[in-house]
This record gives structure tokens, C-alpha cells and sequence, in this order.
């Protein structure tokens, strides 16, 4: 079985005033950042008025997302970016 390498990221998420920081993988093909929905309300959003869609994951399952626009800053201290295996 092939193993990749994920990076773990800090990243902040920022809503209007709200933000919070997290640890994320960094996933360089995937066309949405996906997060928690506790997030959600940290930012103080109301996760069932975004747009829905049904994504396939990595299984071939589906999930719904509920889609924002926000702003998403990844930490650029390169000397603490982190890699996991995966497989």
C-alpha cells in the first residue's frame, strides 16, 4: 500500500471580526477546505444557511457541506510544519 504525507498546518479562519485557530491538513488538490461544524459558531455562522452540496470522499461515500466564503490564513513558519503518514 502507497503512503502519502499530509502536512499539518496552523491556520486561522476568519469570519467579519471572528476568528479561530486551528490545525489542519494541508491538502494541496482538494477544491474546499473542509472544518468541524462547532466551528461554526465560533464564527458566529449559522451552518445550515450556506450553500449545500454532497461531496464524494476519499471511500466513495457522500457528505453534505454547508459552503462559506471566509478567509482562511495559513502560518508560513515552515520550520514548524508537521507531516503525518497516511495508508
Amino acid at each position: 500500500m502507497a503512503r502519502t504525507l499530509l502536512s499539518l498546518v496552523e491556520v486561522q479562519i476568519i469570519n467579519k471580526n471572528r476568528t479561530v485557530r486551528t490545525l489542519a491538513y494541508l491538502d494541496t488538490g482538494a477544491t474546499y477546505s473542509v472544518f468541524h461544524a462547532d466551528f461554526a459558531e465560533e464564527l458566529g455562522l449559522d451552518i445550515f444557511s450556506g450553500e449545500r452540496k454532497e461531496i464524494t470522499v476519499g471511500d466513495g461515500g457522500m457528505i453534505p457541506l454547508y459552503l462559506f466564503k471566509l478567509n482562511l490564513i495559513i502560518e508560513n513558519d515552515m520550520k514548524n510544519l508537521l507531516f503525518r503518514q497516511r495508508g
